[in-house]
């Protein structure tokens, strides 16, 4: 242990020496962990209690917080740690770390609860079928545009040169293979020529011709350099939480209400003990009985749309111990 060390940069070295086989480990999941330890959290006194769990209104003392974070910086100058910042792009490590990306005491215990039972519906659901819209190389390509504009600009003369080898196989009309190659070059310049209307993902292409075999190769490769990219990677993840949460660009995340209905089937007492939570007492309509319709028009409780937000996209703290 080095010398001159206060108390809580010896309690975050301890317990960063006593896990130093699964590290590196995100920043607030240490936060909480000491915090517990040193009984830094304020709670309000509110609990709402289920037989499959309690949950309690509280936050972690600004002041710990505050001291925790400084504490973090020094051992960091004293290079006594490091920290990298990334963004995770896998889903499970999503899921893995989004309990600790809160201060709120209830939001870290009901995504702990709940999690579990999500990671099931995920596995049941496939909800990402739902929104097969969304494009991760078109995002990738378009955080490269806004972001990164000398690595797209590369990405798109490698298009510039395949390109104009596709015009010269479609100079023939009558060529035989000459709508494959159509496809493929309007795919092409929908995501480097800024074409409003997108063709299919991935047209499938002949390599008949020692010419068309050079350009599949070609195009292989250019896609495989997007998708080995960490935005693309996001960009998966990002399929399927989009179908299971909303992300409005100016307003609040919420929950899908398929979601939230198989929450309350799998979870019935956890979520009507929840606050805001009331089920619908109406006499249902002629086509529907009454628990149908009482589950579509009961109301739940807001806590729930804070099991997703858009902080889960942002880069995250990693520590770690120098090698």
């Amino acid at each position: 242990m080095p010398l001159g060390l206060g108390r809580l940069q010896r309690a975050i070295l301890i317990n960063l020496q006593n896990r130093h086989a699964n590290l590196p480990i995100i920043l607030n999941r240490l936060l909480w962990e000491i915090a517990f330890d040193r009984d830094e959290i304020r709670r309000t006194g509110h609990q709402y209690r289920s037989k499959e769990a309690i949950i309690e209104e509280g936050t972690i003392k600004k002041s710990f917080d505050i001291n925790f974070r400084r504490a973090i910086k020094n051992l960091e100058v004293k290079q006594i740690i490091t920290i990298k910042k990334e963004k995770v792009t896998d889903l499970d490590s999503v899921l893995l770390h989004l309990p600790y990306i809160t201060s709120k005491l209830e939001v870290f215990q009901i995504r702990t609860v709940l999690l579990p039972t999500i990671m099931k519906y995920i596995t049941k659901n496939n909800p990402m079928i739902r929104h097969k819209d969304f494009d991760p190389f078109y995002y990738q390509i378009q955080t490269l545009r806004e972001e990164r504009i000398l690595e797209y600009k590369t990405l798109q003369s490698e298009w510039d040169k395949i390109e104009r080898n596709i015009v010269k196989l479609l100079a023939n009309v009558d060529f035989k293979r000459f709508d494959q190659w159509l496809d493929a070059l309007l795919w092409g310049r929908y995501y480097f020529r800024g074409r409003k209307e997108r063709i299919i993902s991935n047209p499938p292409l002949s390599t008949k011709t020692p010419e068309e075999a050079s350009l599949v190769k070609k195009i292989n490769t250019l896609s495989q350099k997007i998708k080995l990219l960490n935005d693309f990677k996001i960009g998966d993840t990002k399929k399927v939480l989009y179908a299971i949460f909303n992300v409005p660009r100016y307003r609040e995340t919420s929950l899908s209400y398929e979601l939230k209905h198989y929450l309350f089937e799998e979870k019935k007492g956890l979520l009507r003990s929840l606050p805001g939570d009331e089920d619908a007492q109406k006499f249902a309509p002629s086509h529907f009985t009454k628990s149908e319709y009482n589950l579509i028009n009961r109301k739940y409780s807001p806590l729930l749309n804070d099991l997703f937000t858009r902080h889960i996209f942002r880069k995250l703290s990693f520590i770690e111990l120098p090698t």
